[in-house]
């Protein structure tokens, strides 16, 4: 399989998600990057949340405070079930105990507001996973790359890919083909495209010799009865979609402005006492 071809850090500031370069030898002068191209590069999605979503604010508006506990919870089973792929790619055993290890060490526990047990909650994740071996079994991908962090000084964003891989997208198919496909655990959105564009241009960067030139969602999901079912979407990248992309991009800019980098935290004291007790203390 591919490496991450700049090695790289994840950085949460403000809220937001950033990628950095480390131990690379080059410095960010080196690169001569300014304010437009970066270095530290925030994520395809800190982009994307800059599009308004009316869908998911009426979501928050109908759950009240239960929308972060629940958000969260989906998250977290999203964030198994990619780790759990991800050691399946490298031939790793995934199994329910290995699952429950995962949900038990976790700081958050609200998930408890929606499901039982932690052998419930573990349950679901299990049909996800399930639904990502019935495609894995039919599509039968030849692997690039597994959750890789891409970074590339010429671009505004980074991030870290699901799945790279060559293969059929239908049986009849004589050839192959490469494809960016991302792993879901939620509903189809048509976002969703558009991200998968921002992470093959970012690898087409680094790997010009296997050029992607699919982008495709495999969207698993819990509901499955008798066999682990799952959908999956792919489409060629297209002038358009990449126009669609850097629409996204340039809106961000405008909104963030050009000088976008994360500001350092401002110092704060180690000690703190209030100087006018003393002079009260004083005076009585």
């Amino acid at each position: 399989m591919y490496k991450t071809p700049i090695p790289c850090k994840r950085l949460n500031i403000g809220g937001q998600r950033y990628y950095e370069p480390i131990n690379i030898g080059i410095t960010q002068e080196e690169y001569k990057l300014d304010d437009l191209y970066p270095w530290k590069k925030q994520s395809t999605t800190s982009f994307l949340n800059v599009l308004n979503k009316p869908g998911l604010t009426k979501w928050k508006q109908e759950k009240g405070w239960l929308a972060n506990p629940e958000g969260r919870t989906a998250a977290l089973k999203g964030t198994i079930t990619h780790i759990g792929a991800d050691r399946m790619h490298y031939g790793a055993m995934v199994d329910k105990d290995w699952i429950l290890g995962y949900i038990n060490k976790r700081k958050f526990k609200l998930w408890q507001l929606f499901y039982d047990s932690p052998e419930a909650l573990c349950y679901d994740i299990q049909k996800h996973l399930s639904s990502y071996v019935a495609f894995c079994e039919d599509k039968q991908p030849e692997i690039l790359a597994s959750e890789i962090m891409l970074w590339h000084p010429n671009y505004l964003w980074a991030g870290t890919g699901d799945l790279f891989a060559s293969f059929k997208t239908r049986k009849n198919n004589k050839n192959r083909v490469n494809c960016y496909i991302d792993l879901k655990t939620g509903k189809p959105n048509p976002e969703h495209a558009i991200q998968g564009v921002a992470y093959a241009m970012l690898w087409n960067a680094h790997f010009p010799e296997q050029q992607i030139t699919h982008i495709g969602n495999v969207y698993t999901n819990d509901g499955w009865l008798k066999e682990p079912t799952y959908k999956l979407t792919v489409k060629p990248i297209t002038d358009e979609l990449r126009k669609q992309w850097l629409a996204v991009v340039k809106l961000h800019e405008v909104n963030k402005g050009l000088t976008w980098q994360p500001r350092e935290k401002p110092k704060v004291p180690s000690e703190f006492s209030l100087s006018f007790i003393n002079q009260q203390k004083r005076s009585a």
